[in-house]
């Protein structure tokens, strides 16, 4: 599938006109001109990676206590994305690694000791995903016909997500109905995915087809989430997406992504704009509480694995 290309670096009108057509239309689209320094992007797959290269036990000691916490390590099976939409599937054939913001909190990120120099990298690339974020935020209150400062309010004090998940090599077949990760939205305003080129899976949901989304090496995949259909009273999609088996002849072969999910402040209450709502009908949405909306889909997803 072909997504839209939307460079950061253009401004004003061009700019906004860009994300109200890929926000009409795939709900997805690449983004480049962004700024993050590609060493930091390195590295930092570099030491995910390592990190899960670890010893199981060694893992399991920053995993989260409890399916309601947000943070920490999660094992192969700990969640079924798919039941977030009411589909029932085997559980996620992936494990994953997962930080909530980086400036305190009463609920804590759970670092590992192991790759040294992990938390530093972490917590730069979050802080980029911040940055580009509120460009992102700007450009689309623009296209919503709402001053670029809009969303600001309800983004502070954020409780945004930075997760990398890892897809072992495959062995033996997976069970039927099982995927790497299964059929899902994003819960949350947005996500900024980044994906190895090499390893694919990445599919968007188009019509009752499914088509393959490949990577490009210095640009991100930007998905628009549930909140932003909410705000936009279904104007803009919050696309369908899963990431595929590979065939057994390259089943060998592993897959890491790093997503940051962008989400507004658990109190901020998310309606449909009245830019977005035609004068001749009503909301097709009704008012959710941000965090309120995010926890019951994780929720869901877990509770069923």
């Amino acid at each position: 599938m072909a997504i839209p290309l939307i460079d950061l670096g253009r401004t004003g009108r061009p700019l906004s006109r860009a994300v109200d057509a890929a926000g009409r239309g795939t709900g997805a689209f690449m983004l480049a001109g962004h700024g993050v320094p590609p060493d930091l992007v390195r590295e930092c797959r570099s030491a995910t990676r390592a990190f899960f290269a670890l010893p199981a036990a060694e893992k399991r000691r920053v995993a989260a206590p409890r399916k309601s916490v947000l943070r920490g390590y999660f094992p192969v099976g700990a969640e079924a994305l798919s039941y977030s939409r009411g589909v029932a599937t085997p559980p996620d054939l992936n494990e994953s690694f997962m930080i909530g913001p980086t400036r305190g909190g009463a609920e804590q990120n759970r670092w590992p000791r192991r790759p040294r120099g992990l938390r530093e990298l972490w917590t730069r690339y979050y802080r980029e995903m911040e940055r580009v974020s509120a460009l992102l935020l700007a450009a689309f209150a623009s296209a919503c016909d709402l001053p670029e400062t809009f969303f600001e309010d309800s983004f502070a004090g954020h409780q945004s997500r930075l997760r990398a998940r890892f897809y072992p090599a495959q062995a033996s077949a997976p069970t039927r109905g099982q995927r790497r990760l299964g059929a899902h939205t994003d819960y949350v305003a947005f996500a900024i995915l980044l994906a190895e080129r090499e390893s694919g899976g990445l599919q968007l949901r188009r019509g009752r087809r499914w088509e393959d989304v490949v990577p490009v090496e210095g640009r991100f995949i930007v998905n628009l989430g549930d909140l932003f259909e909410l705000w936009t009273d279904g104007r803009w999609r919050s696309p369908v997406h899963r990431v595929v088996n590979p065939p057994r002849a390259a089943a060998g072969r592993d897959r890491l992504s790093l997503a940051y999910f962008h989400s507004p402040a658990d109190a901020a209450v998310v309606a449909p704009l009245d830019t977005c709502v035609p004068a001749d009908r009503a909301p097709r949405f009704e008012p959710v509480t941000a965090g309120d909306y995010v926890r019951s889909r994780l929720r869901a997803a877990r509770e069923r694995a």
